[in-house]
């Protein structure tokens, strides 16, 4: 099948201080013109055990929360789109936060904020695969351990 429009794959705009504020803000992720993070997901449960018995009761016991999963998602740039970006291609300025702020290497949890909620959380992994290969872009997803909300005596956790 032949390509019709090989020279032209579609072209970006850099937007410089326009749009609406974010609604998900990670510590140390600074502003990149080739990265967007367009999805975010937290999951959380408690640590039950549940045991009915014969006589048709439940008991519920409780042994605290379990650690939270958080995932960011987004799209980015295969090479360099944008005429005047930051210069930095969106898989080399994923790789590069990853890699400075990964929990087995940075040893402190990295802040994600949605609306006005944080989370402390440990950067525990990064999937990056091609969206398109006529289009230039990735996809990406990067993957946190949340802290629980009994975390906040010690600093750490949900804090509204």
């Amino acid at each position: 099948m032949a390509s019709i429009f090989m020279n032209n794959n579609g072209r970006l705009a850099v937007l410089r201080k326009g749009g609406l504020p974010a609604l998900v803000q990670v510590e140390n992720f600074d502003d990149s013109d080739q990265v967007l993070v367009n999805s975010m997901s937290v999951g959380f449960k408690s640590n039950l055990q549940i045991q009915p018995s014969l006589r048709k009761q439940i008991y519920v016991y409780s042994f605290g929360d379990q650690i939270g999963q958080l995932q960011l998602g987004g799209v980015a740039a295969a090479d360099q789109l944008c005429e005047g970006g930051s210069g930095e291609d969106g898989i080399g300025f994923l790789t590069n936060f990853y890699l400075q702020n990964r929990a087995s290497s940075y040893g402190q949890h990295v802040n994600v904020t949605l609306g006005s909620v944080n989370f402390a959380s440990f950067l525990t992994g990064l999937s990056v695969r091609l969206a398109g290969q006529e289009v230039r872009l990735l996809q990406w997803t990067m993957s946190f351990a949340a802290l629980p909300a009994t975390g906040r005596q010690n600093g750490l956790g949900i804090f509204p």
